[in-house]
């Protein structure tokens, strides 16, 4: 199961009232004029949302694109979209091409989604999507894992970071407690939506 990952169709109605709570909470941590990368993934495509809804001017950059589509029409929003492959079943965008250009950006805040989170180590599914997450973690000054409970897992396919290479992680009620206190015992954020 380390590398199975169901489609986004079916991903996005798991937890769904959850990935709303916690979007809604990581679309409040973006300040009005500040650079964003939204990575791909059901739950950060909620952060999207609530963030879109809100009507903050930023500058933001995804490599998923139903993140693009929905803000492409925002006011106050300047859209970069990352190049390279079309992950099959998914609207995630990856590769040597998006790796390359994420590594060029300095931005102020990242929101990631993960396959699992293992005490400190967050994981992914492919090699491919650890690539890219690894790029916008390194191209950010914060970055925030968005999981919900059912994330706090053994570990999948292929390591994406540690926790001390972000800066906090958002989830809700439910969430092991005993990865949230390693989190808040290594002087990161453990917020609970």
């Amino acid at each position: 199961m380390t590398t199975f990952e169901p489609d986004t169709a079916v991903a996005e109605h798991l937890e769904h009232e959850a990935k709303q709570r916690i979007g809604r909470h990581a679309a409040l941590l973006i300040e009005p004029g500040q650079s964003v990368i939204f990575d791909s993934g059901t739950t950060v495509l909620e952060a999207a949302k609530a963030f879109a809804h809100r009507g903050v001017a930023a500058t933001t950059v995804t490599n998923d694109v139903g993140i693009a589509q929905l803000l492409a029409d925002v006011p106050g929003v300047r859209l970069v979209v990352l190049g390279g492959t079309l992950r099959p079943r998914s609207l995630t965008l990856y590769g040597e091409a998006a790796e390359r250009f994420v590594g060029e950006l300095h931005v102020d805040l990242a929101l990631i989604g993960a396959h699992a989170v293992t005490g400190d180590l967050i994981t992914e599914t492919s090699l491919e999507i650890a690539r890219i997450k690894r790029a916008i973690v390194r191209a950010a000054r914060r970055t925030y894992v968005l999981v919900d409970p059912t994330k706090f897992r053994a570990p999948a396919f292929a390591d994406v970071c540690r926790a001390g290479d972000v800066a906090g992680i958002i989830t809700v009620r439910g969430a092991d407690a005993k990865t949230l206190a390693l989190w808040r015992d290594a002087g990161l954020e453990a917020r609970l939506a």
